[in-house]
């Protein structure tokens, strides 16, 4: 193929089954370059090199790649703005890392009889203390986690004073 010029615009590792492989990405494409790092390559690094196709990879020429000066009137492309639903999605990994923690909890708890739910309480009384108990893990857990706080969009808590540790000698 003929020489070509662009930005690096990112440097990775692949893991394969025969070890670890580094690919750097210019102009849109992601280019095997081999066991070991690219010399002197940086991030944001205006390169020149030759490539051969391999399969269906394709690989830098062995020995093609520079490091060369920038053209001018030529920048680099702009770094891609944060996702928010990347980090939108985390959240809810997050929330729902921690709701299943605290469900895990109460689950031990239960079988251990050692859940505070009064021992008057029946039904849906009973169900909404457990109910609590879970939320207020729930919030413990993501707190650990993430240090934010979570906000299971609840307007008020289903039992009085929810939120505060139950009773353990009820």
């Amino acid at each position: 193929m003929a020489l070509q010029n662009g930005f690096v615009t990112n440097i990775d590792i692949k893991p394969t089954k025969f070890g670890d492989k580094y690919q750097i990405h210019v102009n849109g494409k992601r280019l095997m370059v081999g066991q070991y790092p690219p010399k002197g390559i940086s991030t944001g690094d205006y390169v020149q090199f030759d490539t051969e196709m391999k399969g269906q990879y394709e690989n830098l020429v062995s020995g093609s790649l520079s490091k060369i000066d920038k053209p001018a009137g030529i920048e680099p492309p702009a770094p891609p703005a944060p996702s928010a639903i990347s980090k939108d999605r985390q959240d809810v990994i997050s929330a729902q890392s921690a709701l299943n923690s605290a469900i895990a909890l109460v689950h031990v708890l239960a079988l251990a009889d050692a859940i505070p739910v009064g021992k008057t309480a029946t039904g849906k009384a009973k169900a909404d203390k457990i109910e609590a108990i879970v939320d207020m893990y729930t919030e413990r857990f993501y707190k650990q986690s993430t240090g934010a706080e979570l906000d299971l969009g609840r307007d008020e808590p289903k039992v009085e004073n929810a939120a505060a540790e139950p009773n353990w000698e009820e």
